[in-house]
Protein backbone atom coordinates (compact mmCIF):
# COMPACT_ATOMS: atom_id res chain seq x y z
CA UNK A 1 0.00 0.00 0.00
CA UNK A 2 1.46 2.94 -1.07
CA UNK A 3 1.68 6.00 2.36
CA UNK A 4 -0.31 9.03 1.08
CA UNK A 5 2.31 11.90 1.52
CA UNK A 6 4.99 9.99 -0.32
CA UNK A 7 2.48 9.97 -3.53
CA UNK A 8 1.48 13.57 -2.78
CA UNK A 9 5.23 14.20 -2.95
CA UNK A 10 6.27 11.89 -5.78
CA UNK A 11 3.73 13.54 -8.34
CA UNK A 12 3.96 17.17 -6.56
CA UNK A 13 7.91 16.53 -8.12
CA UNK A 14 6.67 14.57 -11.27
CA UNK A 15 5.02 17.76 -11.91
CA UNK A 16 7.71 19.96 -10.59
CA UNK A 17 5.33 22.13 -8.29
CA UNK A 18 7.12 23.80 -5.20
CA UNK A 19 5.56 22.50 -1.59
CA UNK A 20 4.77 26.45 -1.62
CA UNK A 21 2.88 26.16 -4.78
CA UNK A 22 0.65 22.80 -4.11
CA UNK A 23 0.13 24.32 -0.61
CA UNK A 24 -1.32 27.48 -2.33
CA UNK A 25 -3.01 25.38 -5.07
CA UNK A 26 -4.70 23.28 -2.68
CA UNK A 27 -5.52 25.66 0.42
CA UNK A 28 -3.53 24.30 3.17
CA UNK A 29 -0.38 25.56 4.80
CA UNK A 30 2.94 24.75 3.49
CA UNK A 31 3.85 23.68 7.09
CA UNK A 32 1.33 21.14 6.54
CA UNK A 33 1.71 20.13 3.53
CA UNK A 34 5.37 19.69 4.83
CA UNK A 35 4.26 17.33 7.73
CA UNK A 36 1.76 15.22 5.09
CA UNK A 37 4.90 14.61 2.99
CA UNK A 38 7.43 13.45 5.33
CA UNK A 39 4.45 11.36 7.11
CA UNK A 40 3.93 13.13 10.39
CA UNK A 41 0.60 13.94 10.00
CA UNK A 42 -2.36 12.48 8.14
CA UNK A 43 -4.61 14.72 5.79
CA UNK A 44 -8.01 15.62 6.47
CA UNK A 45 -10.37 14.42 3.64
CA UNK A 46 -10.74 18.29 2.67
CA UNK A 47 -7.04 19.03 2.43
CA UNK A 48 -7.05 15.71 0.83
CA UNK A 49 -9.51 16.44 -1.34
CA UNK A 50 -7.98 19.79 -2.06
CA UNK A 51 -4.38 18.81 -2.77
CA UNK A 52 -5.82 15.85 -4.73
CA UNK A 53 -7.71 18.96 -7.55
CA UNK A 54 -4.31 21.07 -7.49
CA UNK A 55 -2.34 17.87 -8.25
CA UNK A 56 -4.95 16.72 -11.30
CA UNK A 57 -5.59 13.19 -10.07
CA UNK A 58 -8.47 11.77 -7.47
CA UNK A 59 -8.19 10.63 -3.72
CA UNK A 60 -7.92 7.44 -4.74
CA UNK A 61 -5.16 7.45 -7.40
CA UNK A 62 -3.23 9.56 -3.71
CA UNK A 63 -4.07 6.47 -2.17
CA UNK A 64 -2.70 4.05 -4.55
CA UNK A 65 -6.12 2.98 -5.86
CA UNK A 66 -6.19 2.83 -9.91
CA UNK A 67 -8.23 5.63 -11.86
CA UNK A 68 -10.60 2.71 -12.92
CA UNK A 69 -11.29 2.25 -9.44
CA UNK A 70 -12.07 5.60 -8.85
CA UNK A 71 -15.72 8.00 -9.70
CA UNK A 72 -13.33 8.98 -12.20
CA UNK A 73 -10.83 12.35 -12.74
CA UNK A 74 -11.27 15.02 -10.53
CA UNK A 75 -10.13 17.47 -13.72
CA UNK A 76 -10.90 16.71 -17.27
CA UNK A 77 -7.71 16.28 -19.76
CA UNK A 78 -8.56 19.70 -21.16
CA UNK A 79 -8.33 21.22 -17.13
CA UNK A 80 -5.51 19.29 -16.25
CA UNK A 81 -3.36 20.36 -19.38
CA UNK A 82 -4.10 24.09 -18.06
CA UNK A 83 -3.17 23.33 -14.51
CA UNK A 84 0.03 21.82 -15.53
CA UNK A 85 1.09 25.04 -17.93
CA UNK A 86 -0.10 27.21 -15.77
CA UNK A 87 2.81 25.76 -13.35
CA UNK A 88 5.46 26.27 -15.74
CA UNK A 89 4.87 30.08 -16.09
CA UNK A 90 6.74 31.93 -12.99
CA UNK A 91 5.74 35.03 -11.01
CA UNK A 92 4.25 37.91 -13.29
CA UNK A 93 3.41 35.92 -15.89
CA UNK A 94 0.80 34.02 -13.51
CA UNK A 95 -0.09 37.17 -12.00
CA UNK A 96 -1.26 38.66 -15.94
CA UNK A 97 -2.69 34.74 -16.74
CA UNK A 98 -4.90 35.26 -13.52
CA UNK A 99 -5.66 38.57 -14.30
CA UNK A 100 -6.59 37.76 -17.95
CA UNK A 101 -9.02 34.79 -16.31
CA UNK A 102 -10.54 36.94 -13.50
CA UNK A 103 -11.31 39.74 -16.46
CA UNK A 104 -12.60 37.01 -18.81
CA UNK A 105 -15.17 35.59 -16.08
CA UNK A 106 -16.37 39.45 -14.94
CA UNK A 107 -17.38 39.68 -18.85
CA UNK A 108 -18.66 36.76 -19.34
CA UNK A 109 -20.99 37.03 -15.91
CA UNK A 110 -21.91 40.77 -17.74
CA UNK A 111 -22.89 39.04 -20.82
CA UNK A 112 -24.95 36.39 -18.70
CA UNK A 113 -26.58 39.78 -16.48
CA UNK A 114 -27.58 41.60 -19.52
CA UNK A 115 -29.00 38.09 -21.76
CA UNK A 116 -31.03 37.73 -18.28
CA UNK A 117 -32.06 41.70 -17.96
CA UNK A 118 -33.37 41.93 -21.84
CA UNK A 119 -35.15 38.60 -21.17
CA UNK A 120 -36.84 39.34 -17.71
Amino acid sequence: MVDVGTEIKRRREEQKISQNQLAKLSGCAQSTLSAIEKTTKKPSTETLRGIAAALGCTVAELMGESSDQSQGPVLNPQDRELLRIFHLISGNGRESVMNFAKYTLIQENKEKENFISSVV
